[in-house]
């Protein structure tokens, strides 16, 4: 059976060509999110042959990601479902794509339901598409970054050892400005903004910072699922400093995301701001989410 751990920074390497292999889309698979989100989440990771597999929370609340690797998940499923059976609860999978169901509903006939989960769906967009913000659906975002461009002394630069300290800085500003906003989660994304900056470079994580009129203004950390996605973890600016948002945004996918076909900016958690500003900028693909739960 699969051997659950919390996972460690060494396990990095084998995990990342894992969910490579498997071709997976989800953020959920990215090493770095399952790392800086490990406490809250009580997760825990394991190798089965050449599958990873994650385990999240507790007693009869343990779910599990479907497997990540190359070829039939039918080994490492019914491995899932023989762990699942020592808690005594029924089997819950995370992270189930609609093909993900047709492979299900293959191998177990009528044993488990499915639900869609639309708060976890992720916002992904061709990479070119957020680079150049052409056409008539992104004038209102051109017309933001134009604003930012003519309106101050502005300099990008990629976060390196020398500029990681200005990103510590710029959390914990950002953290004084929302202490107040009606956020229940943001204490746990406090913790995981701050584990990342942490171990930026041991998680092999790649990012940004603004600057504008002298002051750090806005900045933004990624990482790759697979060699064809990238997954923006997190994207902070300063409200003051007005189309900051558009910039860091526009500017990443220029200046470091060229390489990826694709940019996954997440899911929502049915923030409705948050909603309504990743529809904005038009997802070529809403990853639909679903929870497969074994029937009683």
């Amino acid at each position: 059976m699969p051997e659950f751990k919390k996972p460690a920074l060494e396990d990095r390497q084998w995990a990342s060509e894992c969910v490579n292999a498997s071709g997976l889309m989800g953020c959920e698979y990215s090493f770095s999110n399952i790392y800086i989100w490990s406490e809250t989440y009580k997760t825990k990771i394991a190798r089965y042959k050449d599958f990873l597999i994650a385990r999240s929370g507790s007693g009869n609340e343990v779910r599990y990601s479907m497997p990540a690797g190359r070829g039939s998940i039918k080994e490492p499923l019914d491995e899932i479902i023989k762990d699942a059976g020592q808690t005594g609860g029924a089997v819950r999978l995370y992270g189930v794509t609609e093909p993900h169901i047709a492979v299900i509903n293959e191998l177990y006939p009528g044993r488990f339901s499915f639900q869609e989960y639309r708060d976890g769906f992720d916002y992904i967009y061709f990479t070119e598409k957020l680079a150049r913000l052409s056409g008539k659906k992104y004038h209102s975002k051109k017309n933001h970054l134009n604003s930012f461009l003519k309106s101050y002394v502005w300099e990008y630069r990629p976060i390196d050892k020398s500029n990681i300290a200005d990103c510590v800085e710029l959390h914990a500003k950002w953290r004084e400005m929302d202490r107040n906003r009606d956020r229940t989660d943001l204490g746990h994304e406090v913790c995981a903004l701050s584990l990342a900056l942490e171990h930026f470079f041991e998680l092999g994580m790649f990012g940004a910072i603004i600057k504008a009129d002298g002051q750090n203004v806005a900045f933004t950390l990624a990482d790759r699922i697979n060699d064809r996605v990238a997954d923006v973890h997190f994207e902070k600016a300063i409200d003051e400093f007005s189309g900051a948002y558009a910039a860091i945004n526009q500017m990443f996918c220029e200046n470091a995301l060229r390489g990826f076909e694709f940019v996954n900016r997440e899911e929502d958690l049915g923030i409705e701001g948050l909603r309504k500003a990743k529809l904005s900028y038009h997802p070529d693909i809403l990853l639909a989410k679903y929870t497969a739960v074994e029937n009683d």
